[in-house]
């Protein structure tokens, strides 16, 4: 085998010597030649980080994804931020044509809109659709949505974000008309 190659090399050698004697000095094939170990470690080094950036995002959605918060724990958050699960199916199909459209299953999987009123998670499950305060609003834009993320990362954005609390109207109370005959036990009267 070792004599074999040698041999090989050498024909090589004498096929390509009489031609490498005619190609000019300055040609871009030399300089390639001459910087070929320089260009093929900058390029492993250009790749083996790409490749090492793809892997460990392509690990870190895979982890997301296989150990995302429980129910009860999206409960305590959703109830602590005053949402309120839409249990009606027919809400839910009509604001199917405004729900983000989802291309690939390693899209962000909890969306919520600009103003904090509507959330809903993607789950294997099924959709779940919540609203801060009561009822839907007719139309949602299909643009207003944010994506917070999946998993973990989705509880973390919806538990540091600012939500407004809605203030529940008031119910009717009766105000005390301050007439003439009016007194307050507790004024001084002299």
């Amino acid at each position: 085998m070792g004599l074999r190659l040698h041999d090989l090399r050498a024909r090589l050698r004498e096929a390509f010597e009489s031609r490498l004697s005619k190609v000019p000095r300055v040609s871009p094939f030399v300089l390639a030649e001459k910087y070929r170990k320089l260009a093929l470690f900058a390029a492993a080094a250009v790749l083996s980080a790409l490749a090492y950036r793809v892997s460990s995002n392509e690990a870190r959605i895979d982890w997301l994804r296989a150990n995302r918060p429980n129910e009860t724990v999206w409960a305590l958050l959703l109830e602590a931020r005053r949402f309120v699960e839409v249990q009606d199916p027919r809400a839910i199909e009509s604001l199917g044509p405004s729900l983000p459209y989802l291309r690939s299953g390693r899209d962000p999987r909890v969306w919520i809109t600009e103003d904090s009123r509507v959330l809903v998670r993607f789950e294997p499950e099924g959709t779940r659709l919540f609203t801060l305060g009561r009822g839907i609003p007719e139309r949602i834009l299909p643009g207003t949505w944010e994506p917070l993320g999946m998993g973990w990362d989705a509880f973390q954005s919806l538990q540091n974000r600012t939500i407004p609390i809605p203030v529940p109207p008031a119910r009717g109370r009766k105000k005390i008309a301050k007439s003439a005959s009016y007194h307050d036990p507790r004024a001084l009267s002299y």
